[in-house]
């Protein structure tokens, strides 16, 4: 059960990763033509300028979370299915792994939430922060269709997944050697078929909503206005979230492995009158430091070193293989390898 479903969850996952993630990338590379920049904090209110770009940003993010109707759910739900099914017949290590595994997996998700809400939220909602952001337009067609074209693809995948499991399914089963019809006859209408179809149900109410609201707001005259500030009229877009202070409460409790060094000049004891100052603050993840970025430099720094052996000569080349071939000789007679 947990084999079949886990490496069927896997392959699939990894199909849906290359369409959601195409699909977050082509709307990021929107956001950058637009805006020509990469900074998130320069960014804001792109909802109002690019529609169709924020709703395939946000599809993508929704599908990447692991949420329905898309297709990230399906593969996750195949994965989550393997391990809980085989809870009752492991034995008490392996249930502790599996309950570890869950734990992680259910962490991950809530991460990826976190994560993309923080993006959408930060570039597409509230008011521009800079001019860039207030200048920014919607892309052009050549740009929309191949993110129609992804969207169409995970959508597909989301509300008719038999379509796509089934042949995962053959294919697992019959490189772990696994008979996997009476399975699949019981699986799939019992879960992912009812789920796909109240899925679709969602996506056909949603739908018809909003063509209702569009064809009646045609019938009446709209005004637009700046959001009700309580009485505030000074409403400034420095004055919204960051992403940095959307992460706040998140840095603080990973605080022992995600290092924040902030910058900033002190006030003055005679300073009455505070004058402009900067604030900077910069993150570093102890274990991309220490297990990622510092074996890195020592390999790149082993390898500029070992350059000095590539000298462009032809004879110095057949040196080197005929010191190999040598080696591997001597190794051999001696029976070392």
């Amino acid at each position: 059960m947990l084999s079949l479903l886990g490496f069927s969850g896997g392959i699939l996952h990894i199909l849906n990763h290359s369409l959601f993630k195409s699909l977050l990338f082509f709307s990021a590379g929107s956001v950058y033509q637009a805006a020509h920049t990469r900074n998130i904090e320069l960014l804001g209110g792109l909802m109002k300028q690019m529609p169709f770009t924020a709703m395939f940003f946000l599809a993508g993010s929704i599908a990447i979370c692991g949420l329905p109707p898309f297709n990230g759910f399906v593969s996750e739900y195949l994965i989550y299915s393997g391990m809980f099914k085989s809870l009752p017949s492991s034995g008490l290590l392996f249930s502790i792994m599996l309950l570890l595994s869950i734990t992680g997996l259910v962490l991950i998700g809530g991460l990826a939430v976190f994560c993309f809400t923080k993006a959408f939220g930060i570039v597409f909602l509230g008011q521009a922060r800079s001019d860039k952001a207030s200048a920014a337009v919607e892309v052009s067609r050549s740009m929309i269709l191949p993110q129609v074209f992804t969207l169409a693809l995970i959508m597909l995948i989301g509300l008719a997944p038999v379509l796509f499991v089934k042949p995962v399914f053959n294919i697992v089963s019959s490189s772990l050697m696994i008979k996997a019809d009476d399975f699949a006859v019981q699986f799939f209408p019992a879960n992912l078929v009812k789920i796909s179809i109240a899925s679709g149900i969602f996506v056909l109410v949603t739908v018809i909503l909003l063509l209702w609201r569009s064809i009646h707001m045609k019938r009446v005259a709209v005004s637009t206005g700046p959001t009700w500030g309580c009485g505030y009229a000074a409403v400034s877009s420095k004055q919204q979230y960051t992403a940095t202070s959307y992460t706040y409460n998140y840095n603080h409790l990973a605080s022992p492995v995600l290092r924040t060094r902030k910058y900033m000049e002190e006030l003055g004891e005679d300073e009455l009158f505070p004058r402009n100052r900067t604030f900077e603050s910069h993150s570093s993840d102890v274990f991309r430091k220490y297990l990622i970025d510092k074996p890195s430099e020592s390999l790149s720094a082993l390898l500029k070193r070992l350059a000095v052996m590539q000298t462009g000569e032809i004879r110095h080349y057949i040196l080197y293989a005929f010191v190999f071939i040598l080696l591997v000789t001597l190794l051999a007679y001696f029976k070392i390898i």
